[in-house]
């Protein structure tokens, strides 16, 4: 990731949410989700190089609300595991005497940290079935870690190599929306499954904010 990075927004995708119900009214539950997870800068020149990076990742969640029939509200925190992208770059130069081969890697991972509020509509289909739409926004802390290292070789042998990494962290607001549909096994417990879309903001990152 370029060290000009200014503004960093993430977009993800969830597939597959869950949830368990301490009877109706207040309910308690958690997540599992996975993810595809983009971080760019919002004011890179695409001339200077590249102005994203993706990569997979985990996230975990709990949360807490109140369930009223067809609407819902909760608070909810979500921990979006770590995600990240490698870049290898290669260089051969020959002479007369020998050849000359450099080696340089990037590794870029992120992960996010996110408390958020959020309400649902669910109407119900069935006695088992209701669908959902909803959506949610809260505050999102992001660490962003760089290794970068290189490799000198000479005629076959290393001639020398060096590594350094350094990491930053910035804080935000995350929104995002989601459409799925509630399962219930019982009056206690059901399943959530679904997919949704976030974007999260955060404040600037200058050069200044890395030390290499």
């Amino acid at each position: 990731m370029k060290k000009s990075v200014k503004l960093l927004s993430l977009l993800a995708m969830l597939a597959g949410f869950s949830t368990v119900a301490s009877a109706e009214g207040v309910f308690v539950g958690g997540s599992l989700d996975a993810q595809h997870s983009k971080l760019s800068a919002s004011d890179c020149d695409a001339d200077d190089g590249d102005c994203s990076i993706s990569g997979g990742r985990m996230g975990l969640g709990l949360k807490s609300g109140y369930d009223f029939g067809q609407f819902r509200v909760y608070g909810a925190y979500q921990y979006n595991l770590k995600a990240k992208e490698k870049e290898t770059e290669t260089r051969t130069y020959s002479s007369p005497i020998g050849t000359y081969h450099h080696e340089y890697n990037t590794e870029t991972s992120w992960q996010s940290h996110d408390l958020t509020v959020g309400a649902d509509y669910t109407p119900s289909f069935t006695d088992n079935f209701k669908g959902l739409v909803g959506g949610y926004l809260g505050y999102s802390h992001l660490k962003v870690k760089e290794k970068y290292s290189a490799v000198h070789i000479w005629n076959g042998k290393v001639d020398h190599s060096y590594s350094e990494d350094d990491s930053v962290t910035s804080n935000g607001f995350v929104y995002g929306l989601r459409l799925g549909g509630i399962y219930s096994f019982n009056q206690n417990n059901e399943l959530e499954f679904g997919v949704k879309a976030e974007q999260a903001r955060y404040k600037r990152i200058t050069e200044n904010d890395w030390d290499f």
